[in-house]
């Protein structure tokens, strides 16, 4: 067996104090679930929806579509904790979801979105004045108005590295387990 030596130490622990990479994922069961898995994942120095999508898909699933107000619930419920998200002067914006815009080019209509999934846009649930900016066509939650966490949405550009995580959705149990990265460099 290998000795850890104590600056290895230091650097697992502070791993698993940066992040839930160590956190299991949580199946959503009971009546209106889907029985898919979700994964709340913490980023404190942000990240891009782009970069959020890539590491969802990574982990072999995708950023998380909530398809109806229950899912959605279930989904804000994950992420309903501060460090999570972040305030800019006006409002409070919340992790990424799997929600894009396929309308026109200059146009920004609430229905002309898709999910990642392929689920159905049918289930909406906009902030008040949302969607607005066409250069904005990624989703995530979003409460209007200082330290106002909602489980509502916000359409946003894709490119801002401001939100603090991201969601994770698989249709099925995650195959692998998730171990903190510094682990991995001991094998």
């Amino acid at each position: 067996m290998k000795k850890l030596s104590f600056w290895w130490v230091c650097v697992i622990i502070a791993s698993l104090m940066v992040g839930p990479a160590w956190a299991a994922p949580v199946q959503w069961t009971g009546p209106g679930a889907n029985n898919h898995w979700y994964l709340a994942v913490y980023v404190p120095g942000g990240l891009t929806w782009n970069a959020a999508k890539e590491a969802a898909e990574a982990m072999g699933g995708y950023l998380a579509c909530a398809v109806s107000a229950e899912e959605n619930n279930f989904i804000f419920s994950l992420i309903n904790d501060w460090k999570f998200w972040y305030n800019d002067p006006w409002n409070s914006l919340g992790p990424w979801l799997g929600g894009y815009y396929i309308g026109p080019p200059g146009t920004m209509n609430p229905n002309d979105w898709a999910w990642l999934s392929g689920e159905p846009w049918d289930f909406k649930n906009w902030a008040p004045g949302e969607p607005n900016y066409d250069t904005e066509t990624v989703l995530q939650f979003f409460g209007s108005g200082w330290n106002n966490m909602q489980p509502t949405w916000n359409n946003l550009s894709g490119d801002n590295p401001g939100p603090k995580g991201y969601v994770v959705e698989w249709n099925a149990k995650p195959p692998a387990a998730w171990v903190p990265t510094s682990l991995l460099l001991l094998e």
